[in-house]
């Protein structure tokens, strides 16, 4: 195509095309522009030709010579409108005097990258958020048949952050303990107890150890959470149009935290890593919290006391990994149960 004769065809397209159309010298330097592209320049054109294309671009711009018969992508082009984002192909074709080749371009305008960044971040924070409101609400429920559960959801919260966290240290590619997955664990560690809402007022307000028959209801209580969970979860799947919401974690937890390691727990009786980690990890977070903190029918014990039991039950009760991380976040565990009593805690180690 001997473009530089200017046929006919690409007179017309010149006039005619929305695109921008570029004529250029193997330098890169303007030989002919469009109306289309002079209007995003908000130049005439004795101002444009002649000048390097690069000259009106903002950060990467094409290389010239073209390394190549064809360079494609996006460029920033600087006009009287701000930035404009351009989707630029170049094409180096042959032509006659009095270049013997030249470059031809068609540009296009494109969505700026950057509002589209920004615009998904703030999608992403309003998801995070609903995530924040919908596990809150739903922990209220579990806090209606007693008056302590509060600050037991968020110690929980925390030690299972904790936990977590040393877990992921370890290095244990099978855990895949992503930062992301650790923030959703412990928000929904709060989630465990919420089956508690659905169990008579009379079975939480009773001493320990409950008689058989009220023992067996209120073990009822991470079937009744799950199925619960399990409900909202659906309706959130079908809403959302995904297939795994956040509640999933939260129904495994709910489901598994009184499972034991040896497979002597409840309600199904699972064995090793066949209960989920993250239930693995919300049962020691619970039970230390349950033996260490002041409360009507709760021990009180110290944390050397907690601790002895927790190492006692490796394999047993906990997963020993779990019970590795506590011994490794022991002073954590601490700083949280003074923060708790109000108090220095050094006797109680």
């Amino acid at each position: 195509m001997a473009v530089m004769r200017h046929s006919d065809i690409w007179r017309k397209l010149f006039a005619l095309s929305p695109d921008g159309l570029l004529e250029l010298t193997p330098d890169g330097r303007l030989a002919d522009v469009n109306g289309t592209f002079l209007a995003w320049l908000g130049l005439p054109r004795q101002a444009a030709m002649g000048h390097m294309l690069a000259h009106f671009l903002s950060g990467d711009a094409p290389p010239f010579p073209l390394p190549g018969p064809i360079w494609a992508g996006f460029v920033r082009l600087n006009g009287p409108k701000g930035v404009r984002v351009l989707s630029l192909t170049l094409t180096r074709i042959d032509a006659e005097y009095p270049y013997s080749q030249c470059v031809v371009g068609v540009a296009r305008m494109t969505p700026d990258v950057m509002p589209l960044k920004e615009t998904l971040r703030r999608k992403l924070d309003e998801l995070d958020t609903v995530q924040l409101v919908t596990i809150n609400a739903f922990a209220r429920l579990a806090e209606f048949n007693d008056m302590h559960i509060s600050g037991h959801l968020e110690r929980v919260r925390l030690y299972t952050y904790t936990l977590a966290t040393f877990l992921a240290m370890d290095g244990a590619e099978e855990l895949a303990l992503t930062e992301n997955a650790i923030v959703e664990l412990s928000r929904c560690a709060v989630l465990h107890d919420v089956g508690k809402a659905a169990l008579p007022e009379r079975i939480l307000a009773k001493p320990d150890p409950l008689p058989p028959a009220d023992q067996a209801l209120l073990q009822t209580h991470p079937v009744l959470g799950e199925r619960f969970l399990a409900e909202a979860d659906a309706e959130l799947q079908r809403l959302m149009g995904v297939d795994a919401t956040f509640l999933g974690t939260a129904r495994q937890i709910a489901m598994n935290h009184h499972e034991r390691f040896d497979g002597k727990g409840y309600p199904t009786g699972l064995k090793g890593e066949a209960i989920p980690l993250c239930a693995r990890i919300v049962a020691l977070a619970d039970t230390y919290d349950y033996l260490t903190t002041r409360g009507e029918y709760q021990p009180n014990w110290t944390h050397a006391k907690a601790r002895h039991q927790i190492l006692s039950e490796a394999g047993g009760q906990f997963d020993p990994k779990v019970v590795t991380a506590f011994t490794a976040a022991e002073d954590l565990f601490v700083g949280v149960l003074e923060s708790v009593h109000g108090e220095s805690t050094e006797e109680r180690r």
